[in-house]
């Protein structure tokens, strides 16, 4: 989701709002990637990652929900395999399967867990939109 930086928020101020509700948000490099804050929140991680004029949200999948996502498409390829074949045929399956699998998974996960998610959208667009007040001595 795109939440419009309309103040010029820098990663670090963007941070600093939500580290009061969000104490083990921290900021990241990860490999080939620009800084991004991940927020670990509820056995999933929310990532912020910064463009030129919003910030860019998305979320890992829980460990598990992504094994049995994996595990799904893999018994799914099966049973397509097999039917089509007329035959076991036991099988892995291609790449195409398991990222289709992996983008159902979110989508569906994400519309499950839809109030959580929106109520953290709501606190970025808050600590967005906060600015620094003329009388802070920060």
């Amino acid at each position: 989701m795109k939440i419009e930086n309309q103040h010029n928020m820098s990663i670090d101020e963007l941070l600093d709002h939500l580290k009061s509700r969000y104490p083990a948000a921290e900021i990241k490099k990860p490999f080939l990637s620009s800084r991004s804050i991940i927020i670990p929140v509820n056995n999933m991680k929310h990532v912020i990652r910064p463009k030129n004029t919003y910030f860019n949200t998305d979320f890992v999948l829980p460990v598990g929900v992504a094994i049995l996502a994996l595990l799904g498409s893999v018994v799914l390829f099966t049973v397509v395999i097999s039917l089509i074949f007329g035959q076991f045929v036991p099988s892995i399956g291609g790449g195409l399967w398991i990222v289709l699998a992996l983008f159902a998974t979110k989508a569906i996960y994400k519309s499950v867990k839809k109030e959580d998610f929106n109520l953290f959208y709501e606190d970025v667009r808050a600590a967005v939109n906060t600015t620094k007040s003329d009388s802070s001595i920060f």
